[in-house]
């Protein structure tokens, strides 16, 4: 999604590169949500379970990014990706 978040924000919501700059930012908050959520989702979840929730997450945030023609829609996306990305990266690297 990354890659694509441009086209999603220009293109498909029509919303310009400000708007641009606000899924970046519902992005960094997901993950700041995401890392406040973590050592309780550890103490739930094992390592397999918790890089299952947070692929799930991302695929449901990949299936918003692609419903997205409302700007809520993409910032919900957004925010859902940083918290999956969040989940999955330290839960692989440790």
């Amino acid at each position: 999604y990354w890659a694509l978040l441009p086209i999603v924000a220009t293109m498909q919501i029509k919303g310009g590169p400000t708007f641009y700059g606000f899924l970046l930012g519902m992005i960094g908050a997901g993950a700041i949500a995401g890392s406040l959520l973590l050592n309780f989702l550890r103490s739930k979840f094992n390592a397999d379970e918790l890089v299952s929730i947070g692929t799930l997450g991302t695929a449901v945030a990949l299936l918003l990014f692609g419903a997205a023609h409302q700007p809520m829609v993409g910032l919900v996306a957004s925010f859902i990706a940083g918290n999956s990305w969040i989940i999955v990266l330290p839960t692989l690297m440790s």
